[in-house]
Parts: C-alpha cells; sequence; structure tokens
C-alpha cells in the first residue's frame, strides 16, 4: 500500500521545513536589510542593527512557520484521502498564507508583491506552452514585459506616487526626483552623498 506522505514522519518533515525555511529567510533578507541600513536609514548603529535584526526574523519566522503550516495542512489532508493530490497544495497554502502572511506589514508586502511577480510569470509559461512558440516569439513576449513593466510603473509614480509600495515610492523619489538637484561634486561619485554624511560625522 501507498504511503500517503513522501517522508518518514510528517512531524519532522514541517520541523525541518521550519529550519529550512527560517535558514533561507535570514539569509535573503539579513543581506538586503544590511544594505538598506547601511545605506539609507539614519540613527545610531545600535538602532541600524535593531532594525535588521528585527526585519530578518519576522522574515523568517513568517516563512519558517509558513512552510512547517503548508507541510502540516497537505499531510493531514494527504492522510484523510489516503493519497496527496494537487489540490492539497492549494488548500494547504491559502491556510497558510492567511495564518502566516495575511496581517499587513512591510515584509508581508514585499513577500505577496514577489509571489504574484512569479505567479503570473508561471501562469503566462503554463498557457503558452501548448502553442510551443518559436523562440524568438518568446523573445519578443520578454521584451513586451520588461518594457511595460517599468513604463507603467513610471507612469504610475508621475500619476499617483501613493498607489506603489512605500520603498518603491521612496526609492524613485531618491533615484529620479533628488537628482535634480546637487550640492557639490560628491552628488556625482557614486555613494557620494554616503560618502559627504561619513565625512561630517
Amino acid at each position: 500500500m501507498q504511503k500517503p506522505c513522501p517522508h518518514s514522519s510528517c512531524v519532522l518533515s514541517c520541523l525541518k521545513g521550519f529550519t529550512s525555511g527560517f535558514t533561507f529567510a535570514v539569509n535573503v533578507r539579513f543581506t538586503h536589510a544590511l544594505v538598506i541600513a547601511l545605506l539609507f536609514r539614519s540613527g545610531s548603529l545600535v538602532d541600524k542593527l535593531k532594525y535588521i535584526v528585527q526585519l530578518s526574523f519576522e522574515h523568517a519566522s513568517r516563512l519558517g512557520c509558513f512552510v512547517a503550516g503548508f507541510k502540516a495542512v497537505q499531510c493531514v489532508l494527504a492522510r484523510v484521502e489516503g493519497k496527496r493530490r494537487p489540490v492539497h497544495a492549494l488548500v494547504a497554502g491559502l491556510l497558510a498564507g492567511f495564518v502566516f502572511f495575511g496581517k499587513k506589514t512591510p515584509i508581508t508586502s514585499q513577500m505577496a508583491l514577489y509571489l504574484l511577480g512569479r505567479v503570473v510569470a508561471g501562469c503566462v509559461k503554463l498557457a503558452l506552452r501548448p502553442l510551443q512558440l518559436p523562440r524568438s516569439v518568446n523573445g519578443l513576449l520578454f521584451l513586451l514585459t520588461s518594457v511595460l513593466c517599468p513604463a507603467f510603473t513610471m507612469l504610475l509614480f508621475r500619476l499617483n506616487p501613493r498607489v506603489l509600495q512605500p520603498s518603491q515610492a521612496s526609492s524613485f523619489r531618491l533615484i529620479y526626483l533628488q537628482s535634480d538637484t546637487w550640492k557639490s561634486v560628491l552628488d556625482f561619485v557614486p555613494f557620494g552623498s554616503t560618502i559627504a554624511y561619513y565625512l561630517k560625522s
């Protein structure tokens, strides 16, 4: 008789899933938060370290718990039905997503937007797969995507920047609006404003 789950222990699989998700998220978020804190955040070194640890811990604990919850729900559904089915992944993703990503924070917003982009790209690939399009058409589709996405992002930024994610709007203000003024030659040097900040301190 076929086992409903591919592992020897559902509990250990969930625990390992938590550990893997936690570790992966720390690796991704720590470096990102470190760069953001050093380049864009004001405050003491201790404040910046707290910010880095806080963001890294939130991302890691949410992803770790999501993975464990997802795997747990899949195991329960597989045991109830006697085998795994693709719909179990959907149900498990819905439940775990609601519990662990349902509260809006800067971290969950970034994760949702990242996943939305991956889902849209995956759905387009699935929809186009039966057509067996030549590489030239696939290249054209990529070109359209890479042209339309920034074009509409810039249009939204010009029309109403409040509809963009706050960190994106802030980055755009720095890149596109603050570059209209300058105070010294350091403004034309990569990381010049950071250098100027540390020279004053």
